[in-house]
């Protein structure tokens, strides 16, 4: 079995579809060597089982698994590069097979391979402590030489400074400081100290007792800057001084030591033990004071660790997994993140979210809340959150698209605006909620001409009459609304009537066009409701047409006669009901369900007639007339009413 490829696809072995999934290239690979990495591949049947697969149901996390470890297993490197590929485009985080893939690599003597699957592993999670050290211990181990000193150097410090903030770090500060102990540059370690003690971090306690015993194992100049020894230095002379003023030589004692310091070497042998005795007292006097001025730090640094403490104790899964989070779980990220963003720096605040979506990349509300955060901090912030969130963690979420939407017209990028309600059309080509927030950017742009063409699009395109029937009805309010055009919204409704003549949104459309011009045009109104009323719709939705028209000529007919007759037809109309009703009650088995209910319908009737007894008499003396239906309330209100039968109206596809 092959799978055919087009040459705009092709990308180095892999090709994806419409859709973004993956799959293999089965034509005559060669690695970059010229070398046969994977055999023969004879079994192709079996691996293209697992990649259909993954291809039918690209969210199935174990169909990926599968795939992994059958690719492992045969040691087909090729198809293990094409696999691993594919899987980090829907699954970044998983920083276990990021390792998984780099150790293939090495397996196959593939080092420069490998060390850039590692580049695109903590590129893509840098976050991922397990991943540096991972990362730092195959660069150490492939390149152990003093040569490659700085550029371990380099890594060491690269991974601090993206995972460094991580509250369980601990072991990326630990390793670095160990090795610039093994190189011989105590004073390299000791910057990396003055780091690490300020940094909240699960072992800080344990940090300042090892920072405490690296200062006593080594001498003060040695660990310090020029600057903070001499100042050091000469604050303990200072001291000295004042505490044996008699001495004539302390004068001359301290500018000898201070030469003694500018010195990288002294002669013990030259030493009296006198002179060796104060300098071991200068420097336990100076370690002192190295410690205490740290252990300021310290105290404050245990009290932001206390502070935070609780809420680490409560994140019971730091890394990415698809199975759901417990509530407790979630409710504890979102307090925690409300907690930093109130008492943190910016700084603090994207570590925190970047960890908080590792472990729940798949909730929606939380890109959408990160986003919004960085919203206050320019436009590459949002825009890269929004970026990974579409493409990459939730494609398949709507509202995520629409929000990325938002923000790119409100920062005046329509273009971007465009293209993410495109993905999300093409993503989802029956989804109105996007088409409708398209229609309304475009609208918003000022573009007529655009807005009547996108909605002729949707219409043509509609795959029911309910649907070409809502983009008409939003077509015509535009038309009349903004275009000011009354007759053209008319037409709109009534070739649309034409196509659904059931539909009695369609005509209650038309009656408020009708209601909202100056004057009223009663004539077209009730033509509107009677058309409505002839068709075939349901009883109960012709009784909320004739209840309206009842309550229309009520407010602004000029016919009494009209609104009496209109009145009759809803009296018809409930009385209908009401049979209808009491004849599937008698037929239900249930004795006691149908007593109630008829004792219900029993009361409603009562109402009914004390009603028509009123109307009866208003119509023989029409200056007491009593406006006073049963069943329906005195409510009505085109405007009030606008969103009950049009702006939330979503038919079924």
């Amino acid at each position: 079995m092959t799978h055919s490829l087009s040459k705009e696809t092709l990308n180095d072995g892999v090709y994806e579809d419409q859709m973004g999934f993956l799959g293999p290239n089965n034509g005559d690979d060669a690695n970059e060597d010229g070398h046969d990495a994977g055999g023969d591949r004879k079994d192709m049947t079996e691996l293209d089982k697992y990649w259909k697969a993954v291809r039918d149901t690209p969210q199935d996390f174990t169909g990926w698994t599968y795939l992994l470890q059958y690719v492992e297993q045969e040691n087909d490197l090729i198809a293990a590069r094409e696999a691993f590929d594919a899987f980090f485009k829907c699954y970044p985080y998983c920083y276990g097979y990021w390792k998984k893939y780099a150790d293939l690599e090495k397996k196959n003597i593939f080092i420069d391979r490998c060390q850039e699957v590692f580049e695109r592993g903590v590129a893509a999670i840098p976050l991922s402590v397990d991943l540096w050290q991972h990362y730092i211990s195959f660069f150490r181990t492939q390149y152990p030489g003093p040569e490659y000193e700085e550029k371990t150097r380099s890594l060491h410090e690269r991974s601090v400074q993206s995972a460094g903030l991580e509250f369980r770090s601990d072991r990326l500060w630990e390793i670095y400081i160990q090795y610039e102990i093994d190189c011989k540059k105590p004073r390299n370690a000791m910057e990396i100290y003055d780091r690490l003690i300020s940094t909240p971090t699960q072992l800080y306690s344990h940090h300042f007792e090892k920072f405490e015993e690296f200062v006593r194992d080594n001498l003060p100049k040695d660990i310090l800057s020029a600057e903070e020894f001499l100042v050091l230095r000469m604050e303990y002379l200072k001291n000295q001084k004042a505490s044996a003023p008699t001495s004539d030589d302390a004068s001359a004692e301290g500018e000898q030591n201070k030469k003694s310091a500018d010195s990288s070497s002294t002669n013990d042998d030259a030493k009296t033990e006198n002179d060796a005795k104060k300098e071991e007292e200068e420097a336990s006097a100076i370690r002192d004071k190295i410690i205490e001025l740290r252990r300021v730090k310290h105290k404050a640094n245990e009290e932001e660790v206390s502070r935070r403490w609780n809420f680490e104790e409560g994140i019971k899964r730091p890394y990415f997994h698809v199975k759901p989070l417990e509530r407790t779980q979630l409710k504890n990220w979102r307090d925690y993140l409300d907690f930093e963003v109130e008492n943190g720096s910016h700084e603090r605040v994207v570590i925190l979210y970047e960890r908080c979506l590792i472990a729940c990349a798949l909730y929606e509300d939380l890109w959408l809340r990160y986003a919004k955060y960085m919203e206050a901090f320019g436009e590459d912030g949002p825009r890269s959150v929004y970026d990974r969130a579409c493409s990459i963690h939730l494609p398949q979420k709507p509202n995520i698209h629409l929000a990325r939407a938002s923000y790119e017209e409100k920062s005046g990028n329509f273009s971007k605006a465009i293209e993410a309600l495109n993905f999300l059309e093409k993503m989802f080509p029956t989804y109105l909620p996007a088409k409708f927030r398209r229609l309304g950017l475009v609208r918003r742009t000022g573009k007529r001409e655009d807005v009547e063409a996108l909605f002729k699009k949707y219409i043509d395109a509609a795959t029911s009459p309910s649907i070409a029937s809502l983009y008409a009805i939003k077509l015509a309010r535009y038309r009349f609304k903004v275009c000011g055009d009354i007759e053209g919204s008319k037409r709109i409704l009534n070739t649309a009537i034409e196509n659904d003549k059931d539909n009695p949104k369609l005509y209650l459309q038309l009656v408020d066009i009708c209601y909202q011009t100056t004057p009223v045009d009663e004539e077209a109104v009730v033509t509107a409701f009677d058309a409505a009323l002839e068709g075939d719709s349901n009883l109960d939705t012709k009784l909320l047409l004739a209840q309206r028209k009842v309550e229309f000529l009520e407010d602004l007919g000029c016919d009494i006669v009209r609104l009496q007759e209109a009145y009759n037809d809803l009296s018809k109309l409930t009385r209908t009901g009401f049979e209808n009703r009491k004849r599937v009650l008698e037929d239900r088995s249930d004795d006691s369900v149908k007593d109630k209910r008829l004792r219900m319908e029993l009361n409603g009737v009562a109402a009914v007639t004390a009603v028509t007894a009123a109307g009866t008499a208003a119509q023989a003396d029409p200056s007491s007339y009593n406006y006073s239906w049963a069943g329906y309330a005195q409510n009505y209100n085109y405007q009030t009413a606008w969103n009950m039968y049009g702006q939330q109206y979503y038919p079924q596809q």
